[in-house]
């Protein structure tokens, strides 16, 4: 179980900074005490408290792809990941972990989110690209891993 807070500015309105957003994340370390990080732009931030699970040394997130382009705040656990991994390895794709968050950052880069059909697990996740400033929220067809969101005229 880990904790995620995000927000999204709408119209170049600020978000809340760095130090703000690992307060609020700090709030949830009770979901995953075991790394807590943030990354921050000022119309993007996302701060993740991490309960270390699968690939115990180099599944902390956010997880970035390798040109920095897209990040991904994710909660859960693909049940599936081995086999999705092997058939994104057979595309040409590297991985540097062995964490189900790296086979999901890749597979959604991939296929976008027709990838999630392949997806057996429960979870919730935030994708951002940092290209085209656009976010992506998805979570399990049940719901087994909540996904609450708000909007405001300045901010989702």
């Amino acid at each position: 179980m880990c904790g995620i807070f995000g927000v999204l500015g709408f119209n170049n309105f600020r978000v809340p900074n760095a130090k703000k957003t690992k307060e609020i994340i700090n709030s949830l370390v009770h979901r995953g005490p075991d790394a807590i990080n943030v990354f921050f732009k000022k119309e993007f931030t996302v701060g993740h408290s991490r309960l270390s699970i699968i690939d115990l040394d180099k599944g902390n997130q956010p997880m970035f792809s390798k040109d920095k382009r897209w990040v991904l705040s994710y909660n859960g656990e693909i049940y599936n990941y081995q086999e999705i991994k092997r058939n994104l390895q057979e595309l040409g794709i590297i991985f540097n972990t062995n964490s189900d968050t790296e086979v999901l950052l890749y597979g959604l880069i991939k296929f976008g989110y027709q990838f999630l059909n392949k997806v057996e697990g429960m979870f919730a996740f935030a994708l951002y690209d940092n290209k085209k400033k656009e976010l992506l929220l998805g979570r399990d067809h049940v719901g087994m891993k909540p996904l609450y969101y708000s909007i405001t005229s300045r901010h989702f």
